[in-house]
């Protein structure tokens, strides 16, 4: 399985728009809602997030739409090749250990490794 770490800055209006156009019944590593909530609590925050930083094809505000667009293709393209689902892990304080910390029974329970030592 493959794990994503995301900071504050992938919660944009840009990714809840992504996420929530996903089919209902498309397999996800994460929780859709929760994920979905988590945009809309940062989003102001995170769409100011190197604003101005332009990304080629990606027009104005181009850094975070590119980054939706990425998180979103990894999000479909997994499982498309056969792969399981993405797994992705919130890393809103830019602190790895607190993020294992607050998902690490999430992330053996999805990895099949039984309880978390």
């Amino acid at each position: 399985s493959l794990v994503e770490i995301d900071e504050f800055q992938h919660f944009t209006s840009f990714r809840c728009r992504t996420i929530e156009m996903y089919p209902a019944s498309f397999p996800l590593g994460f929780d859709r809602e929760r994920y979905v909530e988590t945009c809309n609590r940062l989003c102001e925050r995170a769409d100011r997030y190197r604003r101005a930083k332009w990304a080629r094809g990606f027009g104005d505000e181009g850094r975070q739409r590119q980054r939706a667009y990425y998180d979103a293709l990894r999000d479909l393209a997994t499982p498309a090749v056969g792969r399981p689902p993405l797994i992705r892990i919130a890393a809103l304080e830019d602190d790895g250990f607190a993020a294992y910390r607050d998902y690490r029974e999430e992330l053996y329970r999805r990895l099949g490794l039984g309880e978390p030592i």
